[in-house]
């Protein structure tokens, strides 16, 4: 069992729109601001922010995105993935994290994050998966699903949005004041891992003329389970 690193192909955060109206700040068209391969050593990603004010509250969201190149990597050989965010200051409190599908950065990584983006998160829908954030500086490892493990390895590029569980779920708070976000290092790219672990590929050769590269199984063995079919290694 291999344990594999993959560092961001394309990364990047969204300043979203402020407004006093919580839909209007969340569902906007666009972004303030896309920072694209950002330098920031420590920008806010995940925010959810409510602000009180004479007139009333005030509504702030940020988002993250990441996309991973995984086609050297086969879906059949892997066990689990991660996504591991290492934050670099203390968060106000817990809270949940949400790995969203994103559809953003082209269908090969070619494009960069852009203020458009900010509407190519999927929120209240299919989620890859959820951290509870611990209110301390260091790695935040996101667990995702096996379907998401299927979608991602299939397609070859890894695409996932990070968003606060507020932006995800889309319902305002009662609390006057809220201030949840990840302090992230953009600028040194390990802190932003796709972590799988890799099973042994197993057999590889010919089974009466059929190449070892077409089959999964031998008589319902996982090829990674068999070390030599009939003296053949």
């Amino acid at each position: 069992m291999a344990t594999i690193n993959v560092n961001p192909t394309q990364d990047g955060f969204l300043l979203g729109q402020g407004s006093t109206n919580f839909n209007t700040a969340r569902a906007s068209a666009t972004s303030v601001s896309a920072n694209p391969g950002s330098t920031f050593t420590n920008a806010r990603v995940a925010q959810f922010s409510k602000y009180p004010g004479r007139g009333g509250s005030t509504y702030f969201f940020n988002r993250a995105a990441f996309g991973f190149n995984v086609t050297a990597y086969s879906s059949d050989t892997i066990t689990s993935v991660s996504l591991r965010l290492t934050t670099t200051t203390t968060t106000t409190n817990n809270f949940i994290i949400y790995a969203v599908p994103f559809t953003g950065f082209g269908s090969t990584l070619g494009s960069a994050l852009v203020t458009g983006d900010w509407s190519n998160y999927t929120l209240g829908g299919d989620v890859y998966g959820s951290k509870t954030v611990s209110n301390s500086a260091g790695i935040q490892s996101i667990d995702l699903s096996g379907t998401a493990l299927t979608n991602m390895f299939a397609a070859g590029y890894v695409k996932i949005g990070v968003v606060s569980e507020i932006d995800y779920e889309g319902n305002d708070v009662v609390a006057e004041e809220v201030f949840d976000f990840l302090n992230l290092n953009f600028a040194n790219a390990s802190n932003m891992q796709l972590r799988f672990n890799q099973a042994a590929a197993g057999y590889t050769q010919n089974v009466i003329g059929i190449a070892g590269s077409s089959m999964n199984k031998v008589i319902d063995v996982p090829k990674s389970s068999i070390s030599d079919v009939i003296g053949v290694s």
